[in-house]
């Protein structure tokens, strides 16, 4: 196929050049890392989601890991002026039962993996679904001490994880017969850690399509003239605020004290100089709130509220909000 295509001996220089570089025995798994990171070093792609790593050994994603980092940074000092970030490689591991409740490791009966030590930086989390059963204060602390604590159990290689109510080839999802859609997507958007949203997840696509067998049920047709609009416009307004503030997954979360239902809550986000700051409410009581919001924004005087988009004073402390499909989104402007 290469001589064909008259690149032969271009191909087996990158070969030889990359087997000479990192010094890897010329094995055909080798081979194929040099290829697969090649999407690296020749596009760009700042990350890979890899489905699923329990069918390879983790020397290998060790070298596959590494080799990939390499790719992108080769691709980054190639194309400055194309990059957007300066981030580093990002790899997301699948592994189907991997729980953040259960910290780094996953156990293969008695034989512990921790895949972070491998280069994975992130894991799908298959117990989101499960959890978000419950209420939104006991949901929110719940997965900020999971964040937590995956931090510190090694803070030089810190862990992440990613959540989703439903997914491909998860035949339980949190919500299968898209009865709790407007709370399916204030718990996903609004909780610590990564989001995997599944297609249809915001605009209610049918999960139960009878005559299906297996996955096929949870892979049916995305039907755009049914849209539920006032959904999608709910799923839009918390990714934009999400997107807009680092804090919402990736801050320290605090309960702020309030007598009601559902939860209000801050989150403070300070990393490489960059600072972010919020105030949210979820599963709350629809109609007009005052609250105290002295304690993450001291001396503004205005506020809005991201949800309607609302520009709201600050009196004495206080800012009287709109709570609208139990959530309130507060950001400075």
């Amino acid at each position: 196929k290469w001589r064909q295509e008259g690149r032969l001996e271009s191909e087996l220089k990158e070969l030889d050049d990359f087997f000479n570089r990192t010094k890897l025995p010329r094995t055909p798994v080798n081979y194929i890392i040099k290829w697969v990171t090649d999407y690296a070093r020749e596009t760009g792609v700042d990350g890979f989601r890899i489905d699923t790593v329990k069918h390879v050994e983790e020397e290998v994603w060790k070298v596959f890991n590494e080799q990939a980092s390499i790719a992108y940074e080769d691709w980054k000092k190639a194309n400055p002026e194309k990059k957007i970030h300066d981030d580093a490689f990002f790899i997301l591991g699948e592994l189907y039962g991997y729980e953040a409740s259960g910290g780094r490791k996953y156990f293969f009966n008695d034989n512990p993996v921790d895949y972070f030590d491998y280069g994975y930086d992130a894991m799908i989390n298959f117990g989101f679904k499960r959890h978000a059963i419950a209420p939104y204060k006991e949901l929110f602390k719940r997965y900020d001490g999971f964040r937590d604590s995956l931090l510190l159990e090694n803070p030089k290689d810190p862990a992440y994880f990613m959540n989703y109510i439903s997914s491909h080839d998860d035949g339980q999802p949190f919500d299968a017969a898209r009865e709790r859609t407007f709370e399916s997507a204030t718990k996903l958007l609004l909780s610590p850690g990564m989001t995997q949203i599944y297609y249809g997840d915001e605009i209610a696509r049918p999960l139960i399509i009878e005559g299906t067998q297996g996955d096929a049920t949870l892979r049916s047709v995305m039907d755009w003239d049914t849209i539920d609009k006032d959904l999608l416009s709910h799923w839009q307004k918390l990714g934009k605020y999400r997107n807009n503030h680092p804090a919402v997954g990736a801050g320290s979360h605090h309960s702020l004290e309030y007598d009601g239902p559902g939860t209000i809550f801050a989150r403070w986000y300070d990393k490489n100089g960059f600072k972010d700051q919020i105030i949210a409410g979820a599963g709350l009581k629809d109609g007009s709130l005052t609250i105290d919001v002295t304690r993450v924004f001291k001396d503004l005087t205005q506020l809005r509220n991201a949800y309607t988009g609302t520009i709201l004073d600050v009196i004495d402390g206080k800012v009287t909000v709109q709570v609208n499909r139990g959530v309130m989104l507060l950001e400075s402007l």
